[in-house]
C-alpha cells in the first residue's frame, strides 16, 4: 500500500494570531522527499514530524476532521525549513516534484508580500 501526503499552506493573520487556510494541494508520492520533511517512507528526516500546530487554522483542522484515524506523522515546516527541503532534495535527487515546487513558489509568493506562510501536512499510508 502508498503512502500518501496531505498538505496545506496557512498565513498569519495581519496581528500574527490566527491562521488561515490559504491553499491545499494533491501531491504525488515522492518517498525521498517524504523523507526529508519528516522521516516517512525514507530518511533521514532533515525535520522529524512535530506534530500539528498549536495554533491550528480552523479551515486545515476543518480539513484534518475528514480524514481517517489512519493518519500519522502530522508536521509542519516554515518558508525556510521548506527551502532546506528544497535545497538537499536537489542536491541528492536534482529538482524537486512539480507539487513540491508549487508549494513552494506558493510559499514564496505570500512571504514577498510580507505574508508568514507555513505548510502543514500529514500522512495517510
Amino acid at each position: 500500500m502508498g503512502c500518501d501526503i496531505y498538505a496545506y499552506i496557512e498565513t498569519s493573520s495581519l496581528q500574527g494570531n490566527v491562521w488561515w487556510l490559504d491553499a491545499k494541494f494533491w501531491c504525488g508520492r515522492d518517498y525521498s522527499l517524504f523523507g526529508l520533511m519528516s522521516g516517512v517512507r525514507g530518511g533521514p528526516p532533515l525535520f522529524p514530524p512535530r506534530g500539528l500546530p498549536d495554533d491550528i487554522g480552523i479551515g486545515v483542522r476543518a480539513e484534518l476532521e475528514t480524514f481517517s484515524p489512519e493518519i500519522h506523522s502530522h508536521s509542519y515546516l516554515s518558508i525556510e525549513e521548506v527551502e532546506k527541503v528544497n535545497n538537499e532534495y536537489f542536491k541528492q535527487h536534482g529538482e524537486p516534484p512539480g507539487w513540491f515546487l508549487a508549494m513552494y513558489g506558493a510559499m514564496k509568493g505570500f512571504a514577498i508580500n510580507g505574508i508568514e506562510p507555513r505548510l502543514v501536512f500529514w500522512f495517510d499510508s
